[in-house]
């Protein structure tokens, strides 16, 4: 294959690359609106963030479809067969000096953000986990029988005493 035509390959990649760095920033920007919106119980702000990050995955599980394509082609043009398991490493070892060094800059750049965003998704999962606990044994407080309702003591521990159930109560 000639040079001319793997710098137009790595050039795609190269500016794939750039619109998944720009997806990941824009993500962690989400994220950080939607853990802000869950410590101040804000369920408007959680759909909201919740809804732009869905766009935003989905934009970006199109991006690697199209990123698996150009990787297909540049081990078809470096001879590493399919590309399947073919690194942005070794694709680099193809291409010019300059080229090789954007690309490597470019993807240490991604696997950051990448480890950003898996770090923000932890937190999202722990957070939503502890809240839907808490929503789960408020709910069951609210249901139950008069004899077993309880009620919180200022320590946050549940104590029975003979009430009716809240939901029965109010409405």
């Amino acid at each position: 294959m000639s040079a001319t035509a793997t710098t137009i390959d790595a050039g795609g990649l190269m500016a794939l690359l750039e619109e998944m760095l720009v997806l990941h920033d824009e993500l962690a920007v989400v994220l950080r609106s939607k853990l802000e919106a869950m410590k101040r119980s804000n369920v408007g702000g959680m759909q909201s963030a919740a809804a732009r990050e869905g766009h935003l995955v989905r934009k970006m599980a199109e991006l690697d479809r199209r990123r698996v394509g150009v990787m297909a082609g540049l081990g078809s043009a470096l001879e590493a067969g399919s590309g399947k398991g073919l690194t942005i490493s070794r694709m680099a070892e193809g291409v010019g000096t300059a080229e090789r060094e954007r690309l490597l800059a470019m993807s240490a750049g991604l696997q950051q953000r990448i480890r950003a965003v898996a770090e923000l998704h932890r937190v999202i999962t722990i957070v939503s986990a502890e809240m839907l606990a808490h929503f789960r044994s408020v709910f069951t407080v609210m249901t139950r029988a008069g004899d077993e309702a309880g009620i919180y003591t200022r320590r946050g521990r549940m104590e029975s005493k003979g009430s009716m159930r809240v939901l029965d109560a109010v409405g």
